[in-house]
This record gives C-alpha cells, sequence and structure tokens, in this order.
C-alpha cells in the first residue's frame, strides 16, 4: 500500500488506481481520452494533494531561496506566483516548482511529490551551512492540507459557484486568499494543462468537500493519463522524463525561466552553458502514421541515431501522436526524422512547441 492522499476516500471505488512514486492515485475515472476532451471542452478536476507544499519563513527567505532557485524572488510581488527550477551547482535542473509569495517574510514552494524530499534536504543543508540564514523556517505542510486542480474553458464559473462569489478575477500566475468556513483558501491561477484553470490548497477536511461539490456542480474527475496528455499538448515538460539534474534548462529550452541575475550556486555553470554551444536540444515532433512514441524510442535523421524520445502520446484533441525528445543535431522545424516504435521506424516532423494553442 502507497501513501494516500487526503482525497483517496472520495473516489476509491470510482477510480482505477495505480502506484505512483509510492503514492496510490488516480490513473482514469471515465477513461483517458473523454477527460482530455472535457478539460478542452468545459471543465475537469484533478487531485494534485501528493505535491510537495512547504513554506519558507524568516526575515531574509527572499535572499535564502534566491541562491538555489532560477527565479528573481526579490522583485516578485505579494500574490504572485512564478514557475522556476532548484538547481544544482552545475545548473542542472534538481526540480521544477511554483514559488508564491503570500508576504515579505514568507514564500510557499509547491514542488513535484518525487522530488519533495531532495527539495527539503537541498533547502535545509544550504540554511545549516550558512548563519545569515539559521532562522528560516521551512515547513513541510503537504499532509496537512490537499491540492485540486480545476482546469478547462469552464473552470472560472464552476470556481465562482464553489465559492458563492460573482467573479473571480486572478491574473495568470496570480493568487489569493478566500474565507471559508473559518480557514483562508488559497487559489492560484496556475495549472499543468495549457487550458484556463485554477487549484485549490485547503485544509484535508475542506479539501473533500470541495471535491464533491465540484463534481455536483458538473466538473468531471480526471486521473493522471490524462493529465500526462494534455501537458505533451501544451508542450510541457515532466521532471523524471524530459528534465532532470542532469538536464539544463538552456537543453530544455526553457532558459527563460533563468530570470535570477544575483549570485547563485549556479551562476558560474549558467554563464559558461550560455556561452557554449548545446550539445543537446530538447524538441517537439508529429509522427506520421498510426505508431504511438514512447519514453527511449531512438530518434534518427538520415539513418543516424541522434537522439531519444522522453515524452510521446496520442493526442485526441489534434488527433495526432506526438512526443518530446532530445537530439544531438540542430533541427529546425518542419525538419523530417525517424522515430523507431517496436524495431519500426515512422515518419516524423518536427516542430515548434507547444503542440496545441490556447
Amino acid at each position: 500500500m502507497g501513501k494516500r492522499t487526503t482525497l483517496y476516500n472520495n473516489y476509491l471505488h470510482k477510480a482505477k488506481i495505480v502506484d505512483f512514486h509510492g503514492w496510490d492515485l488516480p490513473i482514469q475515472f471515465s477513461g483517458i481520452i473523454n477527460e482530455v476532451n472535457s478539460v478542452r471542452s468545459n471543465v475537469g478536476i484533478f487531485d494534485v494533494s501528493h505535491m510537495g507544499r512547504m513554506n519558507c519563513k524568516g526575515e531574509s527567505v527572499k535572499e535564502f531561496l534566491n541562491y538555489v532557485l532560477t527565479g528573481d524572488l526579490l522583485n516578485l510581488e505579494i500574490n504572485q506566483a512564478s514557475y522556476m527550477f532548484l538547481s544544482n551547482e552545475h545548473c542542472g535542473i534538481i526540480d521544477d516548482l511554483v514559488a508564491y509569495k503570500i508576504d515579505e517574510n514568507e514564500i510557499m514552494i509547491v514542488c513535484n511529490a518525487s522530488n519533495k524530499e531532495q527539495v527539503l534536504a537541498v533547502l535545509k543543508s544550504y540554511r545549516n551551512l550558512n548563519s545569515n540564514f539559521e532562522n528560516i523556517i521551512i515547513d513541510d505542510f503537504t499532509d496537512a492540507s490537499g491540492m485540486i486542480a480545476v482546469q478547462g474553458p469552464m473552470s472560472q464559473e464552476i470556481m465562482c459557484k464553489l465559492f458563492n462569489i460573482d467573479e473571480l478575477n486572478i491574473r495568470r500566475f496570480r493568487f489569493t486568499q478566500i474565507p471559508c468556513e473559518g480557514e483562508d483558501v488559497l487559489i492560484s491561477r496556475t495549472g499543468y494543462t495549457g487550458e484556463n484553470g485554477f487549484e485549490i490548497i485547503a485544509s484535508t477536511k475542506l479539501s473533500s468537500k470541495f471535491w464533491d461539490k465540484l463534481i455536483y456542480l458538473g466538473a468531471i474527475p480526471c486521473g493522471l493519463g490524462s493529465r500526462d496528455v494534455l501537458r505533451i499538448e501544451a508542450g510541457l515538460s515532466l521532471h523524471g522524463n524530459d528534465i532532470s539534474s542532469e538536464i539544463n534548462p538552456k537543453e530544455a529550452q526553457l532558459e527563460r525561466f533563468v530570470t535570477n541575475s544575483e549570485e547563485t550556486l549556479y551562476k558560474q555553470a549558467w554563464d559558461n552553458i550560455q556561452n557554449t554551444p548545446t550539445k543537446k536540444m530538447l524538441i517537439g515532433f508529429i509522427i506520421k502514421g498510426r505508431g504511438i512514441p514512447r519514453i527511449n524510442n531512438s530518434i534518427f535523421l538520415n539513418g543516424e541515431s541522434i537522439g531519444y524520445v522522453t515524452s510521446g502520446t496520442f493526442s485526441p484533441t489534434l488527433n495526432l501522436s506526438i512526443g518530446l525528445g532530445y537530439v544531438t543535431k540542430k533541427l529546425d522545424p518542419d525538419s523530417n526524422i525517424e522515430v523507431e516504435i517496436r524495431e519500426k521506424k515512422f515518419d516524423a516532423t518536427v516542430t515548434k512547441l507547444p503542440f496545441l494553442r490556447r
């Protein structure tokens, strides 16, 4: 038996449950294609309570986090969130995460479930090695809370119904806190699907109520399977597949998220990376035919193996097989390549990301 989120009992007998990095989570409810279509056309909800949630507090919390994160926390506004990386000294991506500025002395971090312990270890190690930051408090409140992603073109309407409000005017990557049953519920306009959407962070008790109420209001419960299809369609990387501690942001075509110009753990490495030709680069591609690319499938150019697939799926929205992968050759959009799937080579075309534009 794996770890279980606070919402596990809400859907135990309504979903197919699988192990995901030690968590028992739903891979699907009504079917992956139906769930993808629901998010693209209406609204779907995801249990993302397994993701790591921690508050970092202290007078110098911005300076503390700025040393190891790639985002510019010094200029982040209160109630603003920002996507960035926790990097090692080589500028490898230990984790991709979102930092939320609660106030001048508190920043919340939401990270990948599989990397939470490593994120905590890195932050605590740096704090303990630097006397300037010994008073920084790092509070992991993952197990004391729940997190629900509400995604799709009708997400704003259903959120207003859920909280009985007339409007919810939050800009992209901003957040607010709404009082509900004696507690402050954090609502951010963020997500991992490429659609308009929100994420709710609340107590375990309220999260369970919200899940059931959202379904009552018409939201379609969705699992990990549809979430993966949706994020690939949106050209979004998954840590452990498309990015890792061995991959730097330039290779992953994510250098726009390295905005921190201060002295950092990785600054020297990043300066060198920017001034050195990249040995490999992430690309997106579309398969011609019925083959579906999978992780570690080989990528060929003129008969030569030049790379490997990191993510692949069939996109019901585009009615195409699509994938992401790393190649050692510079390839322009519309370049022709081949992808080997089950010992058969399929023609494919390099394309700009994202696959689906909203």
